[in-house]
Parts: C-alpha cells; sequence; structure tokens
C-alpha cells in the first residue's frame, strides 16, 4: 500500500499530550481511505466513519449518490467523520474529483463524544492525506451549495 503513512491499525495520538493515545484507526480503515484517493470511478462516493470503544470504523460506503443521499444517511445527533469524493465541474468547463474531509459535529450531542471526535480528527486528516478540511454542525448545512461553495475556496 503505498501513499499513506498509517498502517491498518495505526494510533491517532492527541496533539497536545502526545503520549496520550486517543484512538486507533480501526482495521482496513486505512485500505477505505487509499482505496478512495486512487479511484478511477466518475461518480459521487463517500466513506462514512465513526468511532466505536475508541477506535475509528467504517460505518457506511456510499456509492454514486447525490448530497442528499449522504445527507439523509447522517446522523442528526452523533459526530461522524466523511470522506467524500465530489464530481466537481469548474468554471471552466473542467471536471475533477476532489477529496474533500467533513467533520459532522452537532450541537446536541454529548460532550465526550464531541471531545475524542475532535481529538482524533487533526491526526485522522493527517493519516488520509486529506488536504480538503471541512466542518459542519448540521447535517442540513451539507449541501450541493455548500460543497461547491467550499470547492471554489479551494480551486
Amino acid at each position: 500500500m503505498s501513499g499513506l503513512p498509517v498502517s491498518s491499525k495505526s494510533s491517532i495520538f492527541c496533539p497536545l499530550a502526545q503520549n496520550i493515545k486517543v484512538c486507533d484507526l480501526g482495521e482496513g480503515v486505512a485500505d477505505k481511505l487509499e482505496k478512495i484517493r486512487l479511484r478511477k470511478e466518475k461518480t459521487n462516493f463517500a466513506l462514512i466513519f465513526k468511532i466505536k470503544d475508541e477506535v475509528i470504523v467504517l460505518e457506511d460506503e456510499l456509492e454514486n449518490m447525490s448530497v442528499d443521499e449522504l445527507q439523509a444517511e447522517l446522523p442528526t445527533s452523533q459526530p461522524r467523520y466523511v470522506v467524500l469524493s465530489y464530481c466537481y465541474k469548474h468554471n471552466d468547463g473542467r471536471t475533477s474529483y476532489p477529496l474533500l474531509f467533513i467533520f459532522l459535529s452537532p450541537s446536541g450531542c454529548k460532550p465526550e463524544q464531541q471531545m475524542m471526535y475532535a481529538g482524533c480528527k487533526l491526526n485522522f486528516v493527517k493519516a488520509s492525506g486529506l488536504t480538503k478540511v471541512n466542518e459542519i454542525r448540521n447535517v442540513e448545512e451539507l449541501t450541493e451549495e455548500y460543497i461547491q461553495e467550499k470547492l471554489s475556496f479551494y480551486h
């Protein structure tokens, strides 16, 4: 496996306290992240991750879905990490398939959950090699317009 600086069972550490382990990448997570990076299909694709027992695990894999369908799959009161390969049409007519990381952190979820996800977020992003990082506080924020606006900032 090339490109990702993680093994399938890498530890994620809190950046402020390097000796305190926050959570691990679950079995197969690094492989799934590599798969989405090397993807050749020309459709939207999303990986949804959750933290279970201090381990980041793949919760769902959505192929050829709309942003509305992705939104419908996300919980409204629990944090999630989403890695999205999005079919982006540039103003000059080109099409690209950028990868976005979206951290869903609903304001109504348990503080312990928010802290766990926030503590793992930066290292998960670093381990995955993603550069387009976004955070939303409400599932309804995740719209086609939101993604287009964020991508226009990066491109």
